[in-house]
């Protein structure tokens, strides 16, 4: 009998540690479960998150908050939090500390695949695209089928002027994501950049039916198909594009070109003014509205909305020829010698601001306009109006013979030109 309280001691004991093995082991195993599920929501497929957006990373990283608490704090588990967080900061703007974060997890995990695709992202945003483009060939080298390494791998080459080295890396990736409607797309606009017309048109449509809620594919399909010269085809891209996004103005935009070449002038007008109100501070939209305008002769209107295009971006060479243009129509000759001047001052090779500036100056009788009509003549080898204007200034200072060359040479570039042949002939 006076040994019975030492045996139950001994079986509360062991109960204890027993119960203490049982919750240890249940918190190993909820951890294992919160770092799996932190996991896949940070390597979510293109097809479910094309871009990882914040709701998902802030639950990864509360998930692996939570395993910590529970226990997991191996380098590899703090490394992981650490490229949690830099995928947060990233996504917020804040790219010193999305720095510090990939600094962090570096130290506890070395260079991972996903690691140098979040550091690249990040040189992207910087628009160090050299270095972005380092990072994810050094993701590709670890993780060659990566699939985030090889969509952005991708975009930098497309905007570096590339689309057939993207053309590559978009071909692996279409292969692996089949079902990725943001792969198709951009593959589509790499295709078309190399000329494969047909392939193109397939994955934009592609796209467009595994993302029935992106308007993305059906713009650069409707652009495509103003391009080739279908404008009904387009036309129905960009209403499609329309009813997945009302407020997307690129699509009210290209809706509105498709309409001009149809002929539809009211109808364009208030697709460009929908497009030019959603995009307060785009000039595109604006600038069609001149052309418009300045379409059907209304040179006054067209030389307002040519403003108001300057007024937004005031950096665009074609904004100022246009305006140049439309003031030579008016016979504001000085306003139109200036505009002319501003579009060569942002861009010094644009033959029709030099053709433009030439014939504002000829008409003014300044002696500078042979150089600019020489330097048109120059710069465009396949415009006739250069040899055109030259000839006409020609015949102005009883230079026949300069005339006739001029002549000739406008002929020679455009042989079917009726006014080039008629003063050709008629000049002794």
């Amino acid at each position: 009998m006076k040994l019975r309280p030492v045996w139950l001691v001994s079986c509360v004991c062991a109960s204890v540690t027993v119960g203490a093995i049982a919750f240890t082991l249940y918190q190993n195993h909820r951890a294992d479960e919160l770092v799996r599920e932190a996991h896949a929501r940070l390597e979510m497929s293109l097809v479910a998150a094309p871009d990882l957006d914040r709701l998902q990373i802030s639950t990864a990283i509360s998930l692996l908050k939570r395993a910590e608490e529970l226990g997991r704090s191996a380098p590899e588990d703090v490394g992981y939090l650490h490229y949690a967080a830099a995928l947060e900061d990233l996504q917020r703007g804040d790219l010193i500390l999305a720095d510090a974060q990939v600094e962090i997890a570096h130290a506890r995990l070395g260079w991972t695949a996903d690691l140098h695709v979040a550091a690249g992202a990040i040189a992207m945003r910087r628009e160090q695209l050299a270095a972005a483009e380092e990072h994810f060939g050094e993701a590709l080298s670890i993780a060659p089928h990566h699939p985030r390494a090889l969509l952005y791998a991708s975009d930098i080459a497309f905007d570096r002027g590339h689309p057939d080295q993207a053309l590559r890396l978009l071909d692996t990736l279409a292969h692996a994501e089949t079902s990725a409607g943001c792969v198709f797309n951009r593959r589509g606009l790499a295709r078309e950049a190399v000329g494969q017309l047909d392939g193109a048109r397939e994955d934009l449509r592609r796209s467009a039916r595994l993302d029935p809620q992106d308007p993305s594919p059906m713009i650069n399909l409707g652009r495509l198909l103003r391009r080739e010269g279908d404008h009904v085809g387009s036309l129905e891209s960009f209403r499609q594009a329309i009813a997945r996004a009302p407020t997307e103005p690129d699509a009210h935009l290209g809706a509105g070109l498709a309409l001009a070449s149809l002929g539809d002038a009211r109808g364009a007008h208030a697709e460009l003014a929908r497009a030019m109100e959603l995009a307060p501070h785009d000039a595109e939209p604006v600038v069609a509205l001149g052309d418009l305008s300045a379409d059907v002769g209304e040179s006054a209107v067209a030389i307002g909305f040519y403003r108001e295009a300057l007024a937004r971006e005031a950096g665009d060479a074609t904004s100022w020829l246009k305006l140049g243009n439309a003031l030579a129509l008016a016979r504001d000759l000085r306003g139109a010698a200036d505009a002319y001047h501003q579009a060569l001052r942002r861009e010094p090779n644009l033959a029709a601001a030099h053709n433009g500036l030439g014939v504002a100056l000829m008409r003014l009788g300044d002696q500078a306009a042979s150089a600019e009509l020489t330097r048109a003549a120059e710069l465009d080898a396949h415009d006739p109006h250069p040899w055109m204007n030259i000839a006409l200034l020609r015949e102005h200072a009883g230079d026949r013979s300069g005339a006739r060359t001029a002549w000739q040479n406008a002929l020679e570039r455009d042989p079917s030109s009726a006014v080039a042949q008629s003063r050709l002939a008629a000049l002794p």
